[in-house]
């Protein structure tokens, strides 16, 4: 994975966004990839390294929601449902004919509407797990995930019968997926498959990743989807090894060189 410089980052998730909104389609699997091997340490309490894809991803919401009307309306604290250790927050939103839905966070204080709506997104199909452990919960093994606990925050409002119904992926994608359209919740149902790929094993994701864009490249050359100069710059990881196996191959000819000395 490569660090993303934050003027960089900045500049790209602010293409990024803008032209999958504009283009109102689902991006090639190569592309969504590549997302996801550019990460930066956002120098926060309690902060974990984020992808570029996870920061595209809430820019996107921010521009569907400008674009459609969508409004955060404001968030509380779900007193009846304590954990210890962690809190419970629910996150209000309205569409522009007032249906409400919601969307639940669990942590020590809330985040931003849009953070927390992006990451119920992303998690729109996790069963179990969550970031932290790869999405396995340990539910086999005698350890617990000091952030899911094993899902038992999760269980929380999944298993309580006041909120179940509400949840967000039994209640508010259907509400928000409607609003968006179709191509945008196809669009953003791909960045969550990803997702899962992604922090369930890194290291093979990053792998397969340089393959697509391999194939990618081949099919389409830069400036498929993006701009030439944005593919290239996405396409970085790939290029790496390039180079690596460059100054190999000019190693292997110096040496030859010397040995005919």
């Amino acid at each position: 994975m490569l660090n993303m410089i934050p003027e960089w980052g900045r500049a790209m998730v602010d293409i990024i966004s803008n032209e999958i909104v504009e283009n109102d389609d689902v991006p090639p699997e190569a592309i969504l990839a590549s997302l996801f091997t550019h990460v930066s340490q956002d120098i926060t309490i309690n902060s974990r390294p984020k992808s570029l894809a996870e920061y595209s991803v809430s820019a996107i919401i921010a521009r569907l929601m400008r674009k459609f009307e969508i409004k955060a309306i404001g968030s509380e604290i779900v007193r009846d449902a304590p954990i210890r250790g962690t809190n419970v927050y629910k996150h209000k939103y309205e569409t522009k004919d007032g249906k409400e839905f919601y969307a639940y966070q669990f942590g020590f204080h809330p985040i931003s509407a849009i953070e927390q709506l992006a990451s119920s997104i992303l998690e729109l199909n996790t069963t179990k797990g969550c970031v932290m452990c790869s999405f396995k919960g340990y539910v086999d093994e005698d350890i617990e995930c000091p952030i899911c606990r094993n899902g038992a925050t999760r269980g929380i409002i999944i298993n309580n019968p006041e909120y179940s119904d509400k949840i967000f992926r039994n209640y508010g994608w259907d509400i928000f997926s409607k609003e968006i359209g179709e191509k945008n919740s196809d669009a953003l149902i791909a960045f969550g498959k990803e997702y899962h790929s992604f922090f369930a094993d890194m290291e093979f994701y990053c792998n397969n990743a340089k393959g697509l864009i391999t194939e990618y490249k081949e099919e389409h050359g830069l400036g498929f989807y993006f701009d030439k100069e944005v593919e290239h710059d996405l396409f970085l990881i790939l290029s790496e090894d390039e180079e690596d196996e460059d100054e190999e191959d000019e190693g292997d000819d110096d040496e030859d060189e010397e040995s005919f000395e």
